[in-house]
């Protein structure tokens, strides 16, 4: 096509916002919902870089983007399950597997990762539910329970309570200066 990088990036963004448009149309009308009656919330890292286009195109009006996006997705993780999930791939015609390799596939005592690890210990997190919002100390609990081996006490709690003071960050530069080590 010999295009510039520059001059293909445009494109590239009109691709995924259509892609983005399917997907958000696809789900409303499942739903039987209308897009254009409701406001449009942009979060995300990228949310708002496509939002103004999907609200133009579903008819959604306001589009409302948050000042520091990407919160919005961390605190929905906070809420979600975590799940790793694995597959074992074997292709080979029904009549050609061997029923010792498939029974040995699934019965080993762990599950390795792309990276090398072996997962063998299964932990239970504690869960959220989207409809019933988190009390700051089952917040705080469940936080502790996904850093665990990860921050130690004091880091664990600059870390909790710079999230919880995020409405009084000013500019997204006061982000970078968060004393989490």
């Amino acid at each position: 096509m010999n295009l510039s990088v520059e001059e293909a990036a445009p494109g590239i963004i009109d691709i995924v916002n259509e892609n983005r448009f399917g997907a958000l149309r696809r789900i409303a009308v499942q739903r039987g919902l209308d897009p254009g009656d409701f406001a449009l919330v942009a979060f995300g890292g990228a949310g708002p870089l496509h939002g103004n286009y999907l609200s133009k195109l579903s008819g959604a009006f306001p589009c409302i983007s948050s000042p520091t996006p990407g919160v919005l997705s961390a605190l929905g993780f906070l809420h979600s399950d975590i799940k790793n999930e694995f597959s074992q791939t074997m292709i080979r015609p029904l009549d050609k597997i061997d029923p010792k390799k498939f029974g040995e596939i699934f019965s080993a005592p762990g599950t390795s990762a792309t990276d090398g690890r072996t997962l063998t210990k299964e932990r239970n997190y504690p869960k959220g539910d989207p409809h019933d919002q988190l009390s700051s100390d089952e917040l705080k609990r469940k936080f502790a329970v996904l850093a665990e081996g990860i921050l130690d006490d004091s880091q664990r709690e600059t870390v909790f309570q710079s999230v919880n003071d995020l409405e009084n960050v000013a500019e997204i530069g006061d982000l970078m200066k968060l004393p989490v080590k």
